[in-house]
């Protein structure tokens, strides 16, 4: 942002609810000013990285109207996506194009391949850093265009700025908690509605992502799940990861859905320190609002991506 207390507009869309929020950075956390959410179901949104997303954008439109009315103004939205919809992959490289085009060409071929199916045409975002081993570390996503013209369609005209996870920008904002427990090895676990995403961070760099869509009517929210599919992820990963830099800790990012009991389950079950990170902590609300009032995960991601932008 231009300005760091300049308010964002941040949307979030899932397959139970739309949130359009009115949010600004404070500190190392996040404001929620205004704020409105359209419960919807029924089928009219499914999560996929392959196949159209919205299934009835006329009815998808009226629920964002429904939305538009408390932000008549809004002109500019940070789009916060499902997990499901975005391929993300996490590339060690020795050397990196100068082009963008030749750079787009290596990421399509590489997700292709771990991904086994036809990225079609896409737009993609990536992100380079330094890594003291391989030489560079490249975090890319990929959103198939088709399925992003049914989100901008959605918008009716606004301008969508900035395109994310929901996780990522969720990640974003937690970051500095996260850092604050000077754990250089971890695990963070995102859960929402049928949706895991796993990231595991190696002495502090993001080296493994997996995101897990679970069949609808799956218990999906189950602690069996989650400890069933964290341990798949860790016996993956140790076969690519440096075993010395082991992960120690499980941050848990999980919003409502978040049970004070979970970390003594989570303890007990596998090889990691678990952490439940508590969306009160870095996500406030402004003095307009009734304090008592919840607010849900779809709002906490539209928060997120609002200061993104």
């Amino acid at each position: 942002m231009p300005f760091w207390n300049r308010n964002g507009i941040g949307l979030s869309v899932s397959e139970t609810q739309i949130a359009m929020v009115e949010a600004k950075r404070r500190g190392t956390g996040v404001e929620v000013g205004r704020y409105a959410v359209e419960m919807i179901g029924g089928g009219l949104l499914r999560p996929s990285p392959v196949e159209q997303n919205i299934g009835d954008l006329a009815q998808g439109r009226t629920h964002m109207r429904a939305l538009l009315e408390r932000f008549p103004a809004v002109r500019r939205i940070a789009l916060a996506l499902p997990d499901a919809v975005v391929r993300v992959l996490v590339l060690n490289l020795q050397q990196t194009p100068k082009q963008r085009a030749d750079f787009e060409r290596l990421i399509r071929w590489h997700m292709e391949k771990t991904f086994l199916h036809p990225l079609g045409a896409a737009r993609f975002s990536y992100q380079v850093l330094p890594h003291p081993k391989t030489g560079w570390k490249v975090i890319a996503t990929a959103v198939k265009q088709d399925i992003i013209a049914q989100y901008e369609a959605l918008c009716e005209g606004r301008e969508i700025v900035h395109i994310a996870p929901a996780s990522f920008s969720l990640l974003n904002l937690f970051d500095p908690l996260i850092a604050s427990h000077h754990v250089p090895h971890a695990v963070v676990a995102y859960w929402f509605d049928r949706s895991l995403t796993l990231f595991i961070f190696e002495a502090g760099l993001l080296n493994f992502v997996r995101v897990k869509e679970f069949p609808e009517g799956d218990a999906s929210q189950s602690v069996s799940v989650l400890i069933r599919e964290i341990g798949t992820s860790l016996s993956f990963y140790e076969g690519i990861g440096d075993p010395s830099l082991r992960p120690t800790h499980l941050f848990l990012l999980m919003g409502s859905a978040a049970d004070p009991t979970l970390t003594t389950q989570l303890g007990a079950a596998l090889p990691l320190t678990p952490v439940l990170l508590d969306v009160r902590q870095v996500v406030r609300k402004s003095p307009a609002i009734d304090p008592h009032e919840p607010l849900s995960d779809a709002v906490m991601s539209a928060a997120a991506a609002a200061v993104a932008m």
